[in-house]
């Protein structure tokens, strides 16, 4: 729960409970500039290493998806 990650699905359009986060960012990529989609794609690679990957993300990795889904929710809002 401390991936910033959330935050960014929570000012998008909602991901319904049974939608992967890779399905819901194709789903809503057609409603968000192509850069935009291109990030989220970044950001969702890095959340779920950082999540689920037993050896996690390098520290320049972690940085990299903080500023990532900092951007996000800062274009989102």
């Amino acid at each position: 729960e401390d991936s910033e990650f959330y935050a960014v699905e929570k000012a998008l359009p909602a991901r319904d409970p049974s939608e992967s986060h890779a399905r819901w960012i194709e789903r809503i990529a057609p409603s968000v500039p192509p850069e935009k989609a291109d990030a989220l794609r970044a950001a969702l690679r890095l959340h779920s290493r950082y999540r689920f990957d037993p050896e996690g993300i390098k520290p320049e990795e972690r940085e990299q998806l903080r500023e990532l889904c900092a951007s996000l929710a800062a274009v989102s809002r």
